[in-house]
């Protein structure tokens, strides 16, 4: 900056080289697990333990596919007693058919969380 308090040659030093450190991503998120498929063109087999790169949701949805339906059954069975008193009471809640591809709620999770670009390994 120039000091204008004495007469004479005043100096400004402008920088023309960039900022040195410059913002990039460090991170390269990485998911590896079991989906319901790894198809690429057609081809099953093609992205099977290799990392894809999505940038969404549904690029992973159309990639690899979603959970199974989990299909959940509940049951209430109510016995009334002598005066029409509650006696018995029976709820059961079961799962039918756990989902065996959790990676998807994973990555569901990511991008609920403001997630971008990421690679998907298929095992």
């Amino acid at each position: 900056m120039a000091n204008y308090k004495t007469p004479g040659v005043y100096i400004q030093e402008i920088s023309t080289l960039p900022a040195s450190i410059a913002g990039v991503e460090t991170a390269i998120p990485a998911f590896i697990g079991y989906t319901e498929r790894a198809t690429e063109n057609g081809d099953d087999t093609k992205l099977l333990f290799k990392a894809a790169r999505i940038s969404s949701l549904l690029e992973y949805r159309e990639i690899f596919g979603g959970p199974n339906d989990e299909n959940i059954s509940v049951v209430i069975a109510d016995t009334l007693g002598s005066n029409n008193v509650l006696a018995d009471r029976m709820i059961t809640a079961t799962l039918a058919t756990p989902s065996s591809y959790k990676m998807y709620y994973q990555v569901q999770m990511f991008y609920n969380n403001g997630g971008g670009p990421c690679y998907i390994m298929s095992v």
